[in-house]
């Protein structure tokens, strides 16, 4: 028994030094968060932060992964910003004796490749008995480049262990004729970690429960279902208590069909933020969301896998055994399709070019877009063709075997040699460099003075900005900002537009509360109606307005717009080339709420005396730009004066 664990150790530990070879040591300093800070690649692990730091100064309620420090005075789920609320819940209730600042991000991501080294082990103890195929074949497991890929970009879905342990459930099952059921334990783990595992997981289950049923042993049919049934509810169940269906948040987001798998991702050495993951095959060029469905699988694994497949079609034609061995494995073939038709979604695409795109009626899309990146989907077929070019080695004579495993590990680990360099120097370049733009936020003395002084802090723009939620959490300040993935994001921007017509329309700010406008626009339009007792500063490219307090010695700002007065935009400026070409008599002003909410009582526009009639308005949106009003005048005789016009008035009944 001593003996059967040690092994189990060192398909563990295996894993645990592919990380600190490839990452070191730094992300282990679980006080030291700068190259969180900073961003690692995307500023994703920012958003997981904050997330964490929320949910551990925010009261405990249900539901469990509740963080009601952020998304005030609603809270948000932290599943929504992938913080992992299984993990974020046991550091919780540990925090008395954490220190003040702890992030788990280096030791989730070393327990990931220790259970992807683990579960890689066991599932090819499934297959072999042959110790240096499985031990070379974990080698593989814990270097895939899809697990190296998102391991601090994606921290949570460095969870591939799930995959794998799936699997051996799976193959485990079908060999003892026994229930598995683990699968209980993973559907809790899959919701508690990170939702994308549950329809990987769910439907090897579903495949499994698909071979079962097909037997038709009597009495085996109720009992299985049952079983499979009783996954489902647990998934609600855990779904429910952790938070991941809640009032308000939509389970859908848009981008189905843009973060998609290209037909190439097997071959295409190419992902964000590495320059390459080849050292033999040439980068390919792919349409704009296809970098995550990023599923480069190695020279290595490319040549044994396509060997293996090739020995299999051959198999298939020729012996009448094999195909009523595979038909044992239908509903696994089956799901397996079905991943690789969801990865390559209904918008087809081929290195830089779509090829067609399928219309899907609005429903199925919707439905579709619960789970948006589909590229993702297509990993259970990825660590089936990791298992299937092991094999493909172990299965020879035993001498050509060794050396076959020998030149497929060989192969693999050269030819991805030049991202696992570049992961290596990853954490310790990931350092706050002075006078960029996080510095504003994290070295700024001002704004650490203004954070002490105030209890809470109310955006009034609806905005994602990763880097103030994670600044807002380190100084434990309660705020609207919503840094989340899915949620009620309708009811987040109308708060944030009526607390915005509130200030504007005078209404005394809170005592203890700092108001941060993103725009300038609308912070000099917010000016105009300023108490003797508010002060206003400018810092990291926010306008902070509060009740004046004498600990800030911070320089308070200065405005420059005429009170009720509005600026048009001018022909060459930045904004223009994204911008339609404006129509005769008509005017472009910068769209802030304040505007529109004038424009929605006003009848004229004046200009130094001279008065314009409004025909109509048109909000302009652009995802490059702000967005901008065309508003549409009659009577108007010198248009050139108004178009560059800084002091245009709204007249109202």
């Amino acid at each position: 028994m001593l003996r059967k664990r040690s092994k189990y150790v060192v398909y563990a530990v295996i894993g645990a030094a592919a990380f600190l070879l490839i990452y070191g040591t730094d992300a282990l300093h679980v006080t030291f968060d700068w190259w969180i800070l900073n961003g690692y690649i995307e500023d994703d692990i920012i958003q997981h932060y904050a997330g964490w730091m929320a949910f551990r100064a925010s009261d405990w309620s249900f539901p469990l992964g509740l963080a009601g420090n952020l998304g005030y005075p609603e809270g948000i789920a932290i599943t929504f910003t992938d913080s992992l609320p299984l993990v974020s819940i046991f550091f919780k209730c540990l925090s008395g004796i954490l220190p003040q600042t702890f992030q788990f991000f280096g030791l989730y991501v070393l327990f990931c490749f220790m259970m992807q080294g683990l579960f890689a082990g066991l599932l090819m103890e499934s297959f072999t008995k042959k110790k240096w195929g499985i031990y070379g074949a974990v080698v593989l497991f814990v270097c895939s480049p899809i697990l190296v890929e998102r391991a601090f970009r994606h921290t949570a879905l460095a969870s591939q262990w799930l995959i794998l342990a799936a699997l051996y459930l799976y193959f485990q099952s079908k060999k003892s004729g026994k229930l598995p059921w683990g699968f209980l334990a993973l559907q809790v783990l899959c919701v508690g970690l990170h939702p994308y595992f549950v329809p990987m997981v769910c439907g090897i289950l579903a495949a499994w429960t698909l071979e079962r049923l097909c037997k038709g042993k009597e009495g085996e049919w109720k009992r299985t279902a049952a079983f499979f049934m009783g996954n489902l509810a647990v998934v609600l169940l855990a779904g429910y208590g952790i938070g991941v269906f809640g009032s308000g948040v939509s389970g859908t987001a848009g981008g189905f069909g843009y973060y998609s798998m290209n037909l190439n991702a097997l071959w295409n050495p190419v992902s964000i933020g590495v320059e390459s993951w080849s050292a033999l095959l040439p980068g390919l060029s792919q349409t704009a969301g296809n970098y995550d469905g990023f599923n480069y699988l190695g020279m290595g694994v490319l040549l044994f896998g396509a060997f293996g497949l090739g020995r299999l079609a051959v198999g298939l034609v020729r012996e009448k055994r094999l195909r009523e061995f595979l038909g044992q494995y239908r509903g696994l073939l089956l799901f397996l399709g079905f991943c690789v038709l969801f990865a390559w979604s209904n918008v087809i695409t081929l290195n830089g070019t779509t090829l067609f795109t399928i219309p899907l009626p609005e429903k199925v899309q919707e439905l579709c877009s619960v789970f948006r990146a589909s590229g993702r989907m297509f990993w259970p077929v990825y660590e089936l063709l990791f298992l299937l070019a092991c094999l493909t080695a172990i299965r020879l004579p035993k001498r050509i075997g060794i050396g076959a495993m020998a030149v497929l590990l060989t192969l693999q680990l050269y030819d991805l040699s030049p991202a696992l360099i570049e992961k290596h120097g990853s954490i310790d370049a990931a350092h706050i460099e002075p006078g960029s733009y996080r510095a504003d936020f994290f070295l700024s003395e001002d704004w650490s003075q203004l954070l002490e002084a105030y209890d809470r802090v109310e955006l009034l723009n609806y905005h994602h900005d990763y880097s103030l939620a994670a600044l807002l959490m380190k100084h434990g300040v309660k705020s609207n900002i919503l840094p989340a993935n899915r949620g009620d994001f309708d009811r987040a921007k109308e708060r944030c537009r009526e607390m915005t017509l509130a200030l504007y329309e005078g209404q005394r700010m809170e005592e203890g509360v700092l108001y941060l406008a993103k725009d300038p626009i609308l912070a000099e339009q917010l000016s105009w109606n300023l108490h003797e007792d508010l002060a206003a500063y400018k810092l990291g490219g926010y306008t902070a307005f509060g009740r004046r307090k004498e600990a800030v010695t911070a320089e308070e700002a200065h405005f420059s717009q005429k009170p009720g007065h509005f600026s048009a935009i001018e022909e060459g400026s930045p904004d223009w080339m994204y911008l339609r070409g404006a129509k005769e008599n008509e005017i472009l002003l910068p769209a802030t709420t304040v505007l529109e909410w004038e424009l929605s009582r006003a009848e004229a526009l004046s200009l130094g005396g001279e008065r314009a009639e409004i025909a109509g308005t048109e909000l302009y949106s652009n995802e490059n730009i702000r967005n901008y009003f065309y508003v549409q005048c009659e009577g108007i005789e010198d248009m050139e004066k108004w178009e560059h016009a800084a002091d245009i008035e709204l007249i109202c009944p």
